[in-house]
C-alpha cells in the first residue's frame, strides 16, 4: 500500500504580520485578520478562550492529577491522588466542585493510588488503580511484614484496585485483581465502559515468563493484562500480553503510564505494548542463551487491535525513529496517532513530532512530519480542520518545560499556544459538552495544587 509522506511547518512562538484580507466565498465577504490563521475552507481561527478554571489543593501534602470524565448531567469527574490516598471529585458544568470521594489506605502504612477514571453513563463512576491496603489483602499482607521485618525489604503484594461509586460519589462496590503474591504488582492503569453494562481494564501484571532454565532473575516481568469484568466487578475474561515474535512484552521502563487504550467504533481495543530488549537466541553453537543486546538495548513500540475477549486482529510496529509514549485516537476514519520524533537515533535531525493516521486494520494511510522545536504531545482529541493538542513545551535544559493546549491543523502547524505556567505537566485532555470545547487537567508548579479549565475554540 502507498504510504504518503509530508513535511509540515509549525508555527514556533514568531510573531506574526497582522494584514487584511478578502475573501469571497459565495456571494459572501469575509474579513480575516491574519492569513496564517485561515484552515479549512473558510474557517477564521481566533483561539481559545477560557470559559471557567477549577483548582484543587491539600496545602502541605503532595498532590497529583490523573484523568478526568464527562458525567451524563453536563458535569465533569477528575480522580486525583492525595498523599496515600485516591479522590474524585466532581464539577458542575460551570467548574464548581459538587462532591468529593476519597478512599484512603489502612493505618498500617498501606496505599490507594488511583490511575484513572471513567463515567458510566448515568450510573456513576469507576475509580481503577492498586492498593497494598492491609484491609483488603489480609493474610498476603502479613506475610509479606513478616518478611519485610526480617529482610529489611517491602515484599508486599500490590493488587489492581477498582471502586464503582454512584453518581453522588456513594460507594456501590470496591474490589481487587490479580493473584495475591509476596513482591507481585498488579496494576489497573486504564478502563474503558463496553455496551453491555461491563468494563474493559487494561494495566499490568507480575507474572512467570514461558518456561525456561536460561531465564534466572529474569523468570518474571510486569506484562500488559486486560480484563472484562460485567457491572458487578466480577471478571468475565482476561489476558496477558506476554510474547510478540519472540520477544517479551513488559510495561514501560522507569514509569508505570502507557498509552492511553481506546475502542474504535467496532468495539474492539486498540492499546500500545512495549517488546523488552530481553530476547532468548541460540547461538551458532547450538546453545540457547539470553541476547540482552538484542534491538541494541532499545526496546520496539507495537500497536495492537484487540476485540474484547482479547484476540489479536491486526499489529502495526513503530518504527525506531519516533520516541516517547505515543497518543492514539479513533474515529469513523480511522486510527490516528501522535509520536515524538527520536532525532538522537535517526539520520534525520528535524527537531519535531509525526502524525500517522493507519484505517480500521492498522495499514498505514500517510505519515506527517510536523516541524516544532518545542511540543511534545501527550493527549489528542479530533474536531473541525484539525486536531486539539495537549502536551509539554521543553526548552533546553528544562525537560518539563510548561503544559501547554494547542490546535494542529490538518494541512499546517501548532496554533494558538495556551501556556499554564513553568513546570506544570499535562495530565489528561477530553472534549466538553458542546462542540469546540475542551478540558485540560493539569499539575501545576507547585506539588500540591492541580487545576481543570474548560476552553471553548472560537471560529
Amino acid at each position: 500500500m502507498l504510504i504518503k509522506k509530508e513535511k509540515i511547518i509549525g508555527n514556533v512562538g514568531k510573531p506574526k504580520r497582522r494584514s487584511l484580507m478578502l475573501v469571497a466565498a459565495a456571494g459572501a465577504i469575509s474579513y480575516i485578520t491574519s492569513p496564517q490563521k485561515a484552515f479549512g475552507s473558510f474557517f477564521l481561527f481566533n483561539g481559545y478562550s477560557r470559559d471557567f478554571s477549577f483548582s484543587f489543593s491539600y496545602p502541605g501534602v503532595w498532590t497529583r492529577g490523573s484523568t478526568m470524565a464527562k458525567a451524563a448531567d453536563g458535569g465533569y469527574v477528575i480522580a486525583v491522588d492525595i498523599g496515600e490516598s485516591s479522590n474524585l471529585v466532581k464539577l458542575d458544568g460551570f467548574g464548581k466542585q459538587q462532591w468529593v470521594s476519597k478512599f484512603i489506605g489502612s493505618d498500617k502504612g498501606s496505599h490507594f493510588e488511583g490511575k484513572s477514571v471513567c463515567a458510566d453513563g448515568n450510573h456513576g463512576y469507576l475509580l481503577i488503580g492498586e492498593t497494598n491496603s492491609h484491609d483488603l489483602l489480609g493474610k498476603s499482607w502479613d506475610e509479606a511484614e513478616t518478611k519485610r521485618t526480617r529482610f529489611k525489604y517491602d515484599f508486599t503484594p500490590k493488587m489492581a484496585l477498582l471502586s464503582r461509586v454512584d453518581t453522588h460519589g456513594k460507594l456501590v462496590w470496591q474490589k481487587i485483581y490479580g493473584k495475591e503474591e509476596i513482591h507481585a504488582r498488579n496494576s489497573a492503569q486504564f478502563t474503558l465502559p463496553v455496551k453491555d453494562s461491563g468494563f474493559l481494564v487494561f494495566g499490568f501484571k507480575t507474572a512467570q515468563l514461558p518456561a525456561s532454565p536460561l531465564i534466572g532473575e529474569f523468570n518474571k516481568l510486569e506484562s500488559p493484562w486486560i480484563f472484562k469484568i460485567d457491572a458487578n466487578g466480577d471478571m468475565l475474561s482476561e489476558t496477558l500480553i506476554q510474547e510478540i515474535n519472540g520477544a517479551f512484552v513488559k510495561r514501560p521502563a522507569a514509569e508505570d503510564i502507557y498509552s492511553k487504550p481506546i475502542i474504535d467504533p467496532d468495539g474492539n481495543l486498540i492499546v500500545v505494548v512495549r517488546t523488552d530488549a530481553i530476547q532468548i537466541v541460540t547461538d551458532r553453537n547450538g546453545t540457547q542463551k539470553l541476547d540482552i543486546e538484542q534491538l541494541s538495548g532499545r526496546p520496539i513500540y507495537i500497536l495492537l487491535k484487540l476485540n474484547q475477549d482479547g484476540k489479536e486482529l491486526a499489529r502495526y510496529q513503530l518504527n525506531r525513529e519516533t520516541a516517547g509514549i505515543p497518543v492514539i485516537l479513533a474515529s469513523s476514519t480511522g486510527i490516528d496517532m501522535f509520536r515524538l520524533h527520536d532525532e538522537d537515533n535517526s539520520s534525520d535531525k528535524r527537531l519535531g513530532f509525526v502524525h500517522f493516521h493507519f484505517d480500521p486494520d492498522l495499514k498505514l494511510i500517510s505519515e506527517k512530519f510536523i516541524s516544532d522545536q518545542k511540543f511534545r504531545p501527550k493527549a489528542a482529541i479530533k474536531a473541525v480542520g484539525g486536531f486539539h493538542m495537549f502536551g509539554s513545551d521543553v526548552s533546553p535544559g528544562n525537560d518539563r518545560g510548561q503544559a501547554v493546549l494547542a490546535f494542529l491543523k490538518n494541512d499546517g502547524g501548532l496554533e494558538c499556544r495556551t501556556g499554564f505556567g513553568r513546570d506544570s505537566w499535562p495530565n489528561d485532555l477530553i472534549a466538553g459538552h458542546n462542540e469546540n470545547e475542551v478540558l485540560v487537567f493539569y499539575n501545576t508548579s507547585s506539588s500540591d495544587v492541580v487545576k481543570v479549565e474548560k476552553f471553548s475554540l472560537k471560529i
